[in-house]
């Protein structure tokens, strides 16, 4: 409530300015200075209510309440025409002041930080677990188990980097490419242990590794280049994806 005669008062005052100006222009000279001590005691007023309301506020533990652009335009107005005489126009208020409020907008959202420049992403996904085993078996391992392979231990089971730039015909990019790094007990045990894959030890955390092309053929030919999982079978490497 306070704050609506607030800025009810605020309007008063704006509207008597203009009513002022216009009847100085016409040379009423007596009115007008009728209407100057109104506007006065009408500023004064509206800051002794602003100051009340802030006092008011923090008392009550809240912050204070904060005034619109459109309200701060106007008092701003009232406020300069007091003080000058009513000798310039209040254009030059008004553009500050709108300036002041679109200097208090917030700014343009950065992009995410796992968005990499051209529409490529950063991808990750972390699995950890920590397991027993009441059956206490021998060395601590779980027999019959690919991804929690131990008893008693905090473990990593599956740790995942992945690298995306998908082809974008629309942006007049045809390639692609896509590399995913696992790391952890799931990797040593299915995809990355040398008996399921012959393959040296340094490729051994990188589960796919490969590019794309869209060839000019039709409505677009994708041909894929390098290492990437089977599309047979209804099981995923991903300990996520991973029903078992």
């Amino acid at each position: 409530m306070k704050l609506r005669l607030f800025f009810a008062l605020s309007a008063v005052a704006v509207g008597m300015v203009v009513s002022s100006a216009r009847l100085e222009a016409q040379g009423g000279t007596e009115e007008v200075a009728q209407l100057k001590n109104q506007v006065r005691e009408l500023t004064a007023l509206v800051g002794n209510l602003e100051a009340r309301m802030t006092a008011l506020e923090k008392k009550n533990g809240s912050a204070p309440a904060s005034m619109s652009a459109e309200d701060g335009v106007r008092l701003a107005t009232a406020a300069h025409l007091v003080r000058t005489g009513y000798e310039s126009e209040p254009s030059n208020v008004h553009l500050e002041t709108q300036s002041a409020a679109a200097s208090t907008e917030p700014a343009a959202q950065a992009p995410a930080p796992l968005t990499l420049p051209g529409g490529a992403t950063l991808n990750y996904y972390f699995d950890g677990y920590f397991e027993n085993n009441f059956n206490n078996p021998t060395g601590r391992a779980n027999d019959l188990r690919a991804y929690d392979v131990l008893s008693r231990t905090f473990s990593l089971n599956q740790a995942d980097v992945v690298f995306v730039l998908d082809p974008d015909l629309a942006a007049g990019r045809r390639y692609g490419v896509r590399i995913d790094l696992q790391f952890g007990q799931a990797t040593e045990t299915l995809s990355g242990n040398p008996a399921n894959e012959q393959r040296p030890e340094i490729y051994r955390n990188i589960f796919q590794a490969y590019g794309t092309y869209i060839a000019p053929l039709g409505k677009g030919l994708q041909m894929d280049f390098g290492k990437w999982s089977s599309s047979l079978g209804i099981e995923g490497n991903y300990t996520k994806d991973q029903m078992n």
